[in-house]
């Protein structure tokens, strides 16, 4: 595999045993671009030339870190270079990942199922459904896939994959999560005993569930608590309008749950650091990076069982039952007012988050890539034979 002297940024075309990544929209904060970036700093420092091709590139994306995939200029790749391809759960397949003619890895991100958002939205559920199906089209073109974490891994496997597959968890931006940053808490906020969630307002998260235990808590324990729900939500859409309607079946007091929309960071801080736990109910979450923020910030964390949350809080974490929430409610008011339990929880978080460092991760994909370059385009064909090809 060449490498060089210098860290260029665009190339014109492929160069001879080039590592690049392909992926459908390049936008600026979107987690799948963000690690990207974060892929190709990592195959920077180790000294090879690469690059990102993206379909849709959003205005604010630097132009040195993305070419366009539409670009004339961009010549086919050869056989000795590798391809990472990121795919999600919004993606639609791109025909070049099987007409190039070269080493091709798929990096994994996870699929939400259909059905999960079938009631209130037919036409995600389809496009959901459709990248599933077309996932599975990619399996015999595949020398190795990096999947996002745990759960996207065993995904990715039953869906056809029989390849190597790698977990290389996002790295966690510790940086941003600086509690100097941190805005004012607002007055009416910093009266209440505070849980937090963060995270888009979608049928898969289970908000409803979440809703549900925080009323049990409010209703038994703490009248005066209030339910934050940060991320963004489309209020004129059917899933936020029956989040509504039961919320006022529940007889919740006005404000009790509060919809706050998309925060920035500074934002965001006073929250996670004022409140007594951090909420999630997610079944279909890959890798949960609010929650990896919240025991950052020492915030305990009280989330359902799932291959996400156990990768990243292990065997011995607090964990919410799926379906009684007079029981979840009760350990709410545990973590709020245990002091010994917060801090045994805080102290089993960093523990935990030691191994998602940038160090830890580097590690891991160093060895992934200098795994596939050291195999060569002899072994991919004997792959693609394997497949039927």
């Amino acid at each position: 595999m060449q490498k060089h002297e210098e860290n260029t940024a665009a190339q014109e075309d492929w160069p001879g045993n080039h590592i690049a990544q392909m992926l459908d929209t390049a936008c600026p904060g979107d987690p799948v671009t963000d690690y990207a970036l974060n892929f190709q700093k990592l195959l920077r420092d180790l000294g090879y030339e690469t690059i990102i091709f993206a379909l849709n590139i959003v205005p604010g994306i630097r132009p040195e870190d993305f070419r366009p995939m539409k670009d004339s200029a961009v010549k086919a790749p050869r056989e000795g270079d590798i391809l990472l391809y990121h795919f999600s759960a919004n993606s639609k397949v791109n025909p070049d990942y099987v007409r190039f003619n070269c080493r091709r890895v798929l990096v994994w991100h996870g699929e939400v199922p259909g059905r999960e958002v079938f009631a209130f939205d037919p036409q995600r559920a389809a496009l959901l459904e459709r990248t599933a199906r077309e996932v599975s089209w990619l399996a015999p073109y595949t020398e190795a896939v990096i999947a996002d974490s745990d759960s996207a891994a065993e995904q990715i496997r039953a869906l056809g994959f029989s390849c190597p597959v790698h977990v290389i968890t996002p790295l966690i931006p510790f940086e941003w999560y600086d509690a100097d940053r941190s805005g004012m808490l607002p007055a009416s906020d910093a009266q209440k005993q505070l849980f937090v969630a963060a995270g888009d307002i979608l049928p898969e998260r289970r908000i409803g569930e979440m809703i549900g235990c925080f009323a049990a808590y409010n209703k038994t324990y703490n009248r005066n608590s209030r339910l934050m729900l940060i991320g963004h939500c489309d209020e004129s859409g059917p899933y936020y309008l029956t989040l509504r309607d039961y919320e006022e079946k529940l007889s919740l007091d006005p404000g009790a749950v509060f919809f706050a929309g998309r925060l920035s960071e500074r934002d965001m801080l006073p929250y996670f650091l004022h409140s007594a736990a951090y909420l999630d109910m997610s079944e279909f979450e890959t890798f949960p990076l609010p929650l990896a923020q919240a025991m950052f910030l020492k915030l305990p964390v009280l989330c359902r069982r799932t291959p996400a949350t156990r990768q990243l809080l292990g065997e011995d974490a607090l964990y919410l039952p799926e379906s009684d929430m007079a029981l979840s409610a009760g350990l709410m008011n545990r973590v709020a007012k245990d002091a010994k339990l917060r801090s045994a929880m805080i102290i089993r978080a960093k523990d935990r988050l030691g191994a998602f460092t940038w160090a830890v991760q580097q590690e891991k994909f160093t060895r992934v890539i200098q795994d596939m370059v050291g195999a060569g385009p002899v072994q991919m064909t004997m792959m693609k034979k394997k497949a039927g090809e």
